[in-house]
Protein backbone atom coordinates (compact mmCIF):
# COMPACT_ATOMS: atom_id res chain seq x y z
CA UNK A 1 0.00 0.00 0.00
CA UNK A 2 1.43 3.41 -0.87
CA UNK A 3 2.18 5.78 1.99
CA UNK A 4 -0.29 8.64 1.11
CA UNK A 5 -3.21 6.18 0.75
CA UNK A 6 -2.28 4.46 4.03
CA UNK A 7 -2.08 7.82 5.87
CA UNK A 8 -5.42 8.85 4.35
CA UNK A 9 -7.11 5.67 5.61
CA UNK A 10 -5.66 6.23 9.09
CA UNK A 11 -7.01 9.79 9.10
CA UNK A 12 -10.50 8.63 8.06
CA UNK A 13 -10.48 5.95 10.77
CA UNK A 14 -9.31 8.45 13.41
CA UNK A 15 -11.95 11.05 12.49
CA UNK A 16 -14.65 8.39 12.29
CA UNK A 17 -13.68 7.20 15.76
CA UNK A 18 -14.42 10.65 17.18
CA UNK A 19 -18.03 10.67 16.00
CA UNK A 20 -20.84 9.64 18.34
CA UNK A 21 -21.81 6.25 16.99
CA UNK A 22 -23.68 5.24 20.14
CA UNK A 23 -27.06 5.88 18.56
CA UNK A 24 -28.08 7.80 21.70
CA UNK A 25 -29.12 11.40 22.08
CA UNK A 26 -29.63 13.86 24.92
CA UNK A 27 -33.24 14.50 25.96
CA UNK A 28 -34.57 17.08 28.40
CA UNK A 29 -37.86 18.76 29.09
CA UNK A 30 -40.64 19.68 31.45
CA UNK A 31 -43.35 17.36 32.75
CA UNK A 32 -46.61 18.87 34.00
CA UNK A 33 -49.57 17.13 35.59
CA UNK A 34 -52.81 19.10 35.38
CA UNK A 35 -50.91 22.26 34.35
CA UNK A 36 -48.46 22.14 37.30
CA UNK A 37 -44.84 20.91 37.18
CA UNK A 38 -44.68 17.32 38.48
CA UNK A 39 -42.97 17.68 41.88
CA UNK A 40 -41.10 14.38 41.64
CA UNK A 41 -41.25 11.21 39.62
CA UNK A 42 -39.44 9.34 36.88
CA UNK A 43 -39.43 9.21 33.10
CA UNK A 44 -38.23 6.35 30.87
CA UNK A 45 -37.72 6.15 27.11
CA UNK A 46 -38.18 2.62 25.69
CA UNK A 47 -36.87 2.26 22.12
CA UNK A 48 -38.12 -0.36 19.67
CA UNK A 49 -34.64 -1.89 19.95
CA UNK A 50 -31.90 -1.01 22.40
CA UNK A 51 -31.42 0.00 26.00
CA UNK A 52 -33.89 1.98 28.08
CA UNK A 53 -32.92 5.52 29.13
CA UNK A 54 -34.41 7.31 32.08
CA UNK A 55 -34.17 10.12 34.58
CA UNK A 56 -35.65 11.44 37.77
CA UNK A 57 -38.14 14.28 37.48
CA UNK A 58 -37.59 17.10 39.99
CA UNK A 59 -39.81 20.19 40.04
CA UNK A 60 -41.13 19.11 36.63
CA UNK A 61 -37.70 19.00 34.99
CA UNK A 62 -35.71 16.05 33.69
CA UNK A 63 -32.47 15.72 31.76
CA UNK A 64 -30.76 12.70 30.23
CA UNK A 65 -27.21 13.33 28.91
CA UNK A 66 -26.22 11.97 25.50
CA UNK A 67 -23.88 9.27 26.88
CA UNK A 68 -26.86 7.74 28.74
CA UNK A 69 -29.46 9.20 26.39
CA UNK A 70 -32.45 7.81 24.61
CA UNK A 71 -31.89 5.66 21.53
CA UNK A 72 -32.42 7.63 18.30
CA UNK A 73 -35.76 6.69 16.72
CA UNK A 74 -39.24 6.03 18.06
CA UNK A 75 -39.45 5.59 21.84
CA UNK A 76 -42.38 4.67 24.03
CA UNK A 77 -42.37 7.00 27.07
CA UNK A 78 -43.45 6.08 30.60
CA UNK A 79 -43.90 8.64 33.38
CA UNK A 80 -44.51 7.69 37.01
CA UNK A 81 -44.95 9.57 40.27
CA UNK A 82 -46.08 8.35 43.66
CA UNK A 83 -47.64 10.44 46.39
CA UNK A 84 -49.43 10.08 49.72
CA UNK A 85 -53.11 9.07 49.72
CA UNK A 86 -53.81 10.35 53.22
CA UNK A 87 -54.50 6.82 54.47
CA UNK A 88 -52.35 5.03 57.02
CA UNK A 89 -51.56 1.32 57.22
CA UNK A 90 -49.80 -0.90 59.71
CA UNK A 91 -46.45 -2.40 58.74
CA UNK A 92 -45.69 -6.02 59.75
CA UNK A 93 -43.41 -4.51 62.41
CA UNK A 94 -46.43 -2.76 63.94
CA UNK A 95 -45.27 0.68 62.80
CA UNK A 96 -47.83 2.91 61.06
CA UNK A 97 -46.96 4.21 57.58
CA UNK A 98 -48.68 6.50 55.13
CA UNK A 99 -50.00 4.79 52.00
CA UNK A 100 -48.58 6.00 48.68
CA UNK A 101 -50.21 5.57 45.27
CA UNK A 102 -49.47 6.28 41.61
CA UNK A 103 -50.44 9.90 40.81
CA UNK A 104 -50.08 9.61 37.04
CA UNK A 105 -52.82 7.83 35.04
CA UNK A 106 -51.94 4.40 33.62
CA UNK A 107 -52.21 5.76 30.06
CA UNK A 108 -48.91 7.57 30.75
CA UNK A 109 -47.07 4.72 32.52
CA UNK A 110 -48.05 1.01 32.71
CA UNK A 111 -50.38 1.36 29.70
CA UNK A 112 -48.62 4.31 28.09
CA UNK A 113 -49.78 5.81 24.83
CA UNK A 114 -46.94 8.38 24.83
CA UNK A 115 -44.32 8.23 22.08
CA UNK A 116 -41.44 10.49 21.13
CA UNK A 117 -39.23 10.46 18.04
CA UNK A 118 -35.66 11.02 19.32
CA UNK A 119 -33.44 12.80 16.81
CA UNK A 120 -29.62 12.82 16.80
CA UNK A 121 -28.21 15.63 18.95
CA UNK A 122 -30.19 17.41 21.66
CA UNK A 123 -33.94 16.93 22.06
CA UNK A 124 -36.44 19.00 24.06
CA UNK A 125 -39.51 16.97 24.90
CA UNK A 126 -42.20 18.41 27.18
CA UNK A 127 -45.27 16.54 28.44
CA UNK A 128 -48.50 18.10 29.71
CA UNK A 129 -50.36 15.21 31.34
CA UNK A 130 -53.99 15.29 32.49
CA UNK A 131 -55.62 13.17 35.19
CA UNK A 132 -59.14 13.36 33.71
Amino acid sequence: MNKPLYLGLLLVMAVGGCADNSGRAAVHGLVKLDDKPLASGSISFYPVQGAVAGSAIVDGKYSIPADKGAVVGTNRVQISAYGPTGRMYQEPSGEMSEERAQLVPASYNTQTTLQYEVEPGKNKCDFDLKTN
